[in-house]
């Protein structure tokens, strides 16, 4: 990021265009999002203020899931690394998977466990 100096203070360029835009600083939940995900374009049309970093984190999702699918609600299965519609999957807090995928997950490791104490 790009550092200037405001009233004598130094700080990162898009936070002083936001701060600007707003009218009051930043709040300390606050934090930019580049739609563009080009970070050193600080046009104001490219800086969106997420009220804070899980909703910052739920934009990236979104759009690795629409570049990568053309979907942007839909979610990535942790297991097969596919994309497919939320009713599809079995959600987790932090990620979601397809049932079967989860099943074959299991039975792959027991085997495992099981070739493991044979041996």
């Amino acid at each position: 990021y790009r550092r200037i100096y405001v009233d004598g203070m130094q700080t990162s360029e898009h936070i002083a265009i936001v701060e600007r835009a707003i009218g009051r600083p930043l709040k300390s939940t606050e934090e930019i999002h580049h739609v563009n995900q080009k970070r050193a374009d600080n046009s104001q049309t490219n800086l969106v203020v997420c009220p804070n970093h899980k909703y910052h984190h739920l934009l990236h999702m979104r759009q690795a899931a629409l570049d990568a699918c053309g979907h942007a609600g839909w979610r990535k299965c942790t297991i097969c690394k596919q994309y497919g519609p939320p009713e599809s999957m079995n959600p987790h807090v932090r990620y979601a998977y397809h049932d079967d995928c989860k099943r074959e997950y299991q039975r792959n490791r027991q085997l495992k466990k099981e070739n493991h104490a044979d041996a």
